[in-house]
């Protein structure tokens, strides 16, 4: 679980990124899991009663379709084992990712990244990847490179991995650019907008308006979200990646995905008045979530 506040486990707060599964103690010594496979805004209240010993679990959802899974077992390794089957077996975690890892925030250039990996090699300290953070990027545009600043990064990645073994990690934003320039003339969006990919506006009269993905507002300004339950939208994803790599001149080693879902940082619901929708959903949920 990623937590979304430093005090997650106070009950006010939200925690997002979570697989609502549970996993216990019977009063037999058995154990058991209980997993809710829900996508829906969901509530989850979990008492521990402690002179009885009983655990209280109440879920409410806003709605959705729920599959529940009910695994039992002799211990809790044979019910996670159990659980792993339905969900899928996480990815090994490769060595290297174990290691020291460096980011940091306001690095303008490729030798102010230099700069901090000669930090560590000067005062022989551990280092095993250096993350790039939205510097990089063009203008804040997913999948591009400012070449005026950055450049030769790419270069200099591939000679400090021949010499130091040192990967790399750039940062990937959920938001795709969506300013009118992005519209014109920024591939990602263009060919997003083309294979159909981005989440739409709720407005029923967007005919009227010559953009009808739905616009948040994040780092780039106003920004376009991909619909990743679309059937083309792994691949859509997958060539941008590519293309990253390309504009770089670097085989990335792992991408940094920050805030993996749509994350609307300056406006609350839409950013613009024409892309309400009439009827918001928002309003006929059967209770609203946490509150």
């Amino acid at each position: 679980m990623k937590p979304h506040h430093s005090d997650i486990y106070n009950s006010d707060h939200n925690g997002y990124s979570t697989h609502p599964f549970i996993l216990g103690k019977a009063f037999d010594k058995t154990w058991f899991g209980i997993f809710i496979n829900n996508a829906a805004a969901q509530d989850w209240y979990i008492k521990n009663n402690k002179t009885s010993g009983d655990v209280d679990v109440k879920v409410l959802s806003t709605g959705g379709i729920g599959d529940m899974y009910f695994f039992t077992g002799s211990n809790p390794n044979n019910v996670t084992k159990a659980y792993h089957k339905i969900i899928g077996y996480p990815v090994v975690t490769p060595q290297w990712a174990l290691g020291w890892h460096q980011s940091q925030w306001g690095l303008e250039n490729t030798n102010a990244i230099k700069k901090v990996a000669d930090g560590y090699f000067e005062h022989n300290l551990p280092l095993e990847t250096l993350w790039a953070d939205i510097d990089y990027m063009k203008d804040y545009k997913d999948f591009t490179v400012d070449q005026d600043t950055f450049g030769d990064l790419g270069q200099y990645l591939s000679d400090l991995k021949k010499s130091n073994h040192i990967k790399f990690i750039p940062i990937v934003d959920a938001g795709i650019a969506q300013r009118q320039e992005s519209i014109d003339n920024y591939t990602t969006y263009t060919e997003g907008v083309k294979q159909d990919v981005f989440i739409k506006s709720g407005a029923s009269n967007w005919y009227k308006y010559s953009v009808r993905q739905f616009t948040g507002q994040v780092w780039a300004g106003d920004a376009a979200f991909v619909d990743f339950t679309a059937i083309n939208a792994t691949g859509f994803w997958m060539d941008q990646l590519t293309d990253l790599d390309t504009n770089l001149t670097y085989s990335v080693d792992g991408v940094w995905l920050n805030s993996n879902e749509a994350t609307n940082m300056q406006c609350n619901g839409v950013c613009y008045s024409d892309q309400k929708a009439e009827s918001p959903v928002q309003w006929k949920l059967p209770y609203i979530p946490t509150g």
